[in-house]
């Protein structure tokens, strides 16, 4: 946990920014005792790590952003992934996998389904869309990004006359390990080079 996170927790339940070195000195959460040093700046320093009070005041202003741990729908206001299964076809006018939305309702089909009501840009106008949640992931790092797309390389080389459709997600799952396995450098005589071709 970074000093910004642990002041914007910890300070608001103890009457927020010391007003003076004497108040500020120590902190103590459960299990931990964090030694702050409150310097003329006003700052807060722990480990190397500087915290004004400017940036302090200004993270805690800040709106808050939902995070999804990718159960359930995503809640009001947070940013997702959209995810096709690749099995089916997906309609005409979808956004493709991959794209970003922000999540800004949810509703209630007529038959019965929960979605969360998406937005997102396309092409400077509004698009929204009414998605349930298998159809939404969590936003991927680019770590995350670049290890999907060796998973779906090393099936299309292993599996190389299957036509259009890739394997279950389980199965997927298993090429994404063998990736794993290259990257970590379990295989003999495979390495993995960068775009540039460096190894």
């Amino acid at each position: 946990m970074k000093l910004i996170d642990i002041l914007v927790l910890e300070l608001p339940k103890r009457g927020g920014w010391p007003s003076s070195l004497e108040d500020a000195f120590m902190l103590r959460i459960p299990d931990i005792t964090w030694t702050f040093r409150f310097d003329s700046r006003p700052a807060a320093i722990l480990h190397g790590e500087v915290v004004t009070h400017a940036e302090y005041e200004a993270t805690l202003a800040a709106p808050k952003v939902p995070v999804w741990d990718g159960k359930g729908l995503p809640p009001i206001g947070c940013e997702v992934d959209i995810y096709h299964n690749p099995n089916y076809t997906v309609r005409d006018g979808c956004a493709p996998t991959g794209t970003i939305v922000k999540v800004v309702a949810h509703e209630t089909t007529t038959d019965g389904n929960d979605v969360a009501v998406v937005f997102w840009c396309e092409d400077g106008g509004g698009r929204s869309e009414c998605l349930v949640s298998w159809c939404l992931r969590p936003i991927r790092t680019e770590a995350e990004r670049k290890r999907e797309e060796a998973g779906i390389a090393i099936y299309h080389a292993i599996n190389w006359n299957a036509e259009g459709e890739l394997a279950s997600p389980l199965r997927m799952e298993d090429y994404r390990k063998a990736y794993d396995a290259i990257a970590a450098g379990k295989i003999p005589g495979i390495r993995l080079t960068d775009d540039a071709g460096s190894q």
